[in-house]
């Protein structure tokens, strides 16, 4: 009996701690910074948009578990949006990748040339 009672009490424990959430982040690549006066010379890039599709869009981190199946977590999300992110990474590695080119996730002036990514 006195075993039961000890069974009864650690199942009532275990089952009392709720489930914490866990955030995470994509880390931050550096970016290049350029000057004021080569803004009007150089080629100019406009990443327009960087869009998800529907479960990769989710807060959740996604998984695969199969050929066609993805899971998309609940207690393991994106600390800020996805799309945000890739797109910060994009404009950084952009940058670099095109030293005469500037790069930007905005409107930029003298007709540019724009990337979407779908």
């Amino acid at each position: 009996m006195r075993y039961l009672a000890w069974i009864l009490c650690f199942l009532l424990i275990g089952c009392s701690s709720g489930i914490e959430k866990s955030y995470y982040q994509l880390p931050i690549t550096p970016s290049l910074v350029t000057k004021k006066s080569d803004l009007l010379t150089q080629k100019q890039l406009w990443v327009q948009t960087v869009q998800l599709s529907g479960i990769l869009a989710a807060n959740g981190i996604t998984y695969q578990t199969s050929d066609v199946n993805y899971v998309s977590a609940k207690n393991h999300l994106w600390a800020s949006p996805l799309e945000q992110k890739l797109m910060q990474n994009l404009v950084n590695q952009l940058s670099i990748m095109l030293p005469n080119r500037l790069v930007s996730a905005q409107l930029l002036e003298n007709r540019p040339d724009s990337l979407n990514v779908f």
